[in-house]
């Protein structure tokens, strides 16, 4: 089965508006309004309802005739005919994000020998709105597939299909231990090595990612849902080659960013029209500029697209008013995960959240949402009060209840914006605009990273190997 859990995913899985030109009959296009008869024909022999829509002397049968969701059934199956799987993406026995369970090239053969059929919206998908497609192992060959399918792009529907079908492989779900979905039954693999159908979402979405058919918006999405899916949906960690990044924000509105631990080789990557904070997210980042009359969006690591969904968090601000978007504070999109206004902190919690959840915090006045590595490694999210206390966030995920618990840690009242990669150091931007390190087991400030005083916002993002190319 294949869910979206909206805490964070709805934040990560979201669709691009960078679009390329297209021709008739572009299946791999959201926005196609007709399929070629003679297209279906070609098809049906493996999926016999298809022959509904192929009894006419028209040439083609558009989205109003067929109605809207098989119009979507029968375009991704069309689209999944014609994918062209690239040879770019090299295997390395050190990285599991190049791992293919499904050997061949040919994901069509692959996927027609297990799937034939479909249904549209069994009673099932009312159990969940966050379910988007199901199987029964014992009903070889049919695929169910829930209203989610129908919003997603194009690449997350041909990736669910993939998913789907690798079920009749014997492969099965177990509870999820680790990660934003912990605790969340039948939504994660033991381990990507045994090559079920996480492991072949990660491998359909980093193969999309490199996929010329799909328009640029959309492989910035396959590589989003890969790296949610590397970090969320297997309980032992993939072992993976990548780079740690600080990227940070000034008030000029340039946005840099250096290799941790190599400030020599920091390097200017976009200047944004307003100065803004900005906040790391999966592959993307979501930028808050400071003039409240511009609204927040969403744009790839490129800072080139901007994203169509934007998450939960900018849609909030973006329907304040002016005067209410000078009430918003602190935000962060790791751990439990946060938008502060007015002092409450307002976050979704519960794997069945639908919307989010609004706690007021009455420990004073929220300063900074500071990310640190727990025991684990795990980034977990604190609270840093106005006297420099540290709070716990935490989210039971049976009940949907947050809870606010005192910790024995301290941290500087000057931060704005914190967070680290390990254990041993965080990276701080201050009030002031200073952007510093400072040593986490001594309790103190160890050195600025740039001499300038007009940082806004810093943010962590881990690049991976497979993803450090045009999309970059």
């Amino acid at each position: 089965m294949k869910s979206i859990i909206n805490k964070f995913y709805m934040a990560l899985a979201l669709t691009a508006l960078s679009a390329v030109s297209v021709s008739a009959n572009n299946y791999f296009d959201k926005e196609e309004e007709c399929l070629k008869v003679s297209d279906i024909q070609a098809i049906e022999g493996h999926f016999q309802q298809f022959q509904n829509f192929t009894n006419t002397n028209k040439a083609e049968v558009c989205r109003d005739e067929v109605g809207e969701k098989w119009f979507e059934v029968v375009r991704s199956t069309l689209a999944m005919q014609r994918l062209t799987v690239t040879d770019q993406l090299q295997r390395d026995e050190n990285d599991d994000l190049t791992l293919r369970p499904v050997g061949d090239k040919d994901w069509w053969t692959y996927y027609t020998q297990r799937a034939n059929q479909f249904v549209i919206e069994p009673s099932r998908c009312n159990a969940n709105e966050n379910i988007v497609a199901f199987v029964f192992p014992f009903f070889r060959g049919s695929i169910n597939l829930c209203p989610r399918f129908f919003e997603m792009d194009p690449a997350s529907q041909i990736e669910v299909l993939m998913h789907e079908v690798r079920h009749f492989d014997g492969h099965a779900h177990v509870t999820c231990t680790q990660g934003n979905e912990q605790g969340a039954r039948g939504a994660c693999d033991q381990q990507i090595k045994s090559g079920g159908s996480y492991a072949v979402s990660v491998q359909a979405n980093v193969e999309l990612s490199y996929v010329d058919q799909l328009n640029y918006g959309d492989r910035v999405l396959a590589e989003a849902g890969a790296i949610y899916s590397i970090n969320n949906k297997f309980n032992s960690l993939p072992t993976v080659k990548s780079e740690d990044y600080i990227y940070a924000s000034n008030k000029d509105g340039e946005v840099w960013r250096m290799p941790k631990g190599k400030v020599s080789q920091a390097e200017l990557v976009t200047t944004l029209k307003d100065a803004a904070a900005i906040y790391g997210n999966g592959s993307q980042f979501t930028v808050f500029p400071l003039n409240t009359q511009a609204d927040a969006f969403r744009t790839s690591k490129s800072f080139i697209t901007r994203a169509k969904s934007i998450g939960a968090y900018a849609n909030m601000y973006n329907a304040s008013s002016q005067r209410e978007r000078s009430e918003y504070g602190p935000i962060s999109y790791y751990g439990v995960g946060a938008i502060v206004k007015s002092n409450e902190l307002h976050t979704f919690c519960g794997t069945q959240a639908t919307s989010m959840t609004a706690k007021e915090f009455n420990e004073g006045s929220i300063k900074a949402l500071p990310i640190l590595k727990n025991d684990k490694g795990e980034d977990h999210m604190f609270i840093l009060s106005d006297s420099g206390e540290m709070f716990d966030f935490t989210c039971n995920d049976q009940n949907g209840r947050l809870s606010v618990v005192p910790t024995q840690k301290t941290f500087p009242t000057d931060v704005a914006t914190a967070f680290a990669f390990d254990q041993k150091t965080a990276y701080i931007v201050t009030t002031s605009g200073s952007l510093m390190s400072y040593d986490l087991q001594n309790e103190t400030y160890t050195s600025e990273l740039s001499t300038d005083q007009n940082w806004i916002s810093a943010t962590p993002l881990k690049v991976y190997n497979v993803f450090d190319n045009d999309l970059k």
